[in-house]
């Protein structure tokens, strides 16, 4: 991390998922254990959560959430440690978030489903999903601002060419993606930005991806997974909305610290 720039990971990868992670990177990266094969366990990990969760078996599936977490921190880590990672291992290391994701509130929806009909369930277990959706898009990108570090859409472009129909489907799925959370603006002064924001980047480490699991992981275990997705819903999409009308505001105070002209698609 440059010095200067305060910690951008949520609190539940700071202190287990990245240490449990280092710990397993320890371990495979003298082994001809890739990264895909990390992020093929840690999506594992995250069916098996929404398996429990359809069971109604809270402390297994906090269990599998919390080796989720781990597993997913991994890949990356062992990619750098290795010296590599690029475009076609983020977007798997994207898709098997989605496919665990999905599976948890599949699992959700089920258990949610047994005790207040589907009338209830599916309503407030998508709008949790949502919730998840939108905070976790807002946070990658306000920490992509925050770091200085957008997304190269020209070399994203130029993968295209030569790669597989299946490829080519991930990468411009993964590009749609990568524009939203670029939002098309530019920072002339990065340690201007730095300074302004730091408050709300602050903020939105409570609302992130990993906050939402752990949450749900903790109300599966005292058996009230409502809980969740009230909480999803409601309190962290307010923080959500308040964190980003701050963010905006302090962006735009004069001198302004952004400029429109980003990505064309964005």
């Amino acid at each position: 991390m440059a010095e200067g720039l305060i910690n951008q990971d949520e609190l539940i990868d700071r202190c287990f998922s990245r240490p449990v992670a280092s710990a397993i990177v320890a371990v495979v990266r003298p082994t001809p254990v890739t990264p895909n094969m990390l992020t093929f366990v840690a999506a594992c990990f995250g069916v098996a959560a929404g398996v429990f969760l359809a069971l109604q078996e809270g402390v297994w599936a906090a269990v599998m959430v919390f080796a989720y977490l781990a597993f997913d921190c991994s890949d990356g880590q062992l990619a750098r440690s290795r010296g590599g990672g690029g475009l076609m291992g983020r977007i798997a290391d994207g898709l098997g978030d989605y496919v665990a994701a999905t599976a948890i509130h599949i699992g959700l929806v089920i258990w949610l489903a047994d005790g207040y009909g589907w009338i209830v369930a599916f309503p407030v277990t998508v709008g949790a999903g949502f919730s998840m959706g939108w905070t976790s898009l807002l946070l990658d990108r306000y920490k992509q601002r925050y770091r200085g570090t957008p997304d190269d859409f020209d070399a994203i472009d130029e993968a295209v060419q030569g790669a597989s129909w299946f490829e080519r489907a991930m990468i411009r799925t993964f590009r749609s993606y990568a524009s939203r959370v670029d939002g098309g603006v530019v920072i002339p002064d990065l340690a201007a930005y730095q300074q302004r924001v730091r408050f709300p980047m602050r903020l939105w480490l409570w609302v992130g991806p990993t906050t939402h699991f752990a949450t749900l992981a903790i109300c599966a275990v005292l058996d009230t997974p409502l809980s969740y997705a009230f909480i999803a819903c409601v309190p962290m999409n307010l923080w959500g909305d308040i964190t980003m009308l701050i963010q905006r505001r302090l962006e735009r105070r004069r001198p302004a610290v952004v400029q429109e002209g980003g990505d064309e698609s964005a």
